[in-house]
């Protein structure tokens, strides 16, 4: 599950999340007697005090994000991933940038609207792709560089095939979301 499922799912059940603990702590405080309530008196506040951001989760997402952009990072590069294995177009218009540059293993060259169109032409198609021995640096706020292996299925005309190869990614943080700018393979 990505992060950003699960602060999705957190932002649509937050209510169950943390009203079921703090109706747990308020009926042992009330059941105690007065010396033992001072004395847990610093864990309902607690409690109540570590309510208080979810309260404004969208901000809370985007801090979130913008804190762990290396998760964002490999969350949005295997939607990538599945995008291209089921062919979604809208998807993979989401997850690459305006500004694309998509450098394939057999040295050409595309943009964008070039890469998704031919993806759609219908003579190719993905299957089994996986990704590993993944390396990420930073090299700037808001721009993460994937470095690593990938293998998968290839389909070109009628013609399936096995594909290795290694490769650099680059994603860059545009508005609240994670987009490829570039690809070499």
């Amino acid at each position: 599950m990505s992060l950003t499922e699960i602060l999705t799912d957190f932002r649509e059940h937050w209510v169950i999340y943390f009203s079921m603990p703090l109706v747990a702590a308020f009926e042992t405080l009330r059941g105690r007697k007065d010396g033992e309530v001072a004395q847990r008196r610093w864990l309902v506040t607690a409690l109540g005090l570590a309510i208080v951001p979810f309260f404004f989760m969208t901000t809370f997402e985007r801090y979130m994000l913008a804190v762990v952009p290396i998760e964002a990072v490999l969350a949005a590069d295997q939607a990538r991933l599945q995008a291209l294995m089921a062919g979604d177009a809208s998807q993979l218009t989401r997850l690459f940038s305006d500004e694309l540059v998509f450098v394939h293993s057999d040295g050409r060259i595309e943009g964008k609207a070039d890469y998704v169109r031919n993806l759609l032409a219908g003579d190719t198609a993905y299957a089994n792709a996986l990704t590993h021995d993944l390396r990420t640096q930073e090299p700037a706020p808001g721009v993460v560089v994937l470095i690593g292996a990938q293998e998968m299925r290839k389909r070109l005309g009628p013609d399936w095939s096995e594909v290795k190869l290694r490769f650099l990614a680059v994603w860059r943080r545009e508005g609240d979301a994670w987009r490829m700018v570039s690809w070499q393979s």
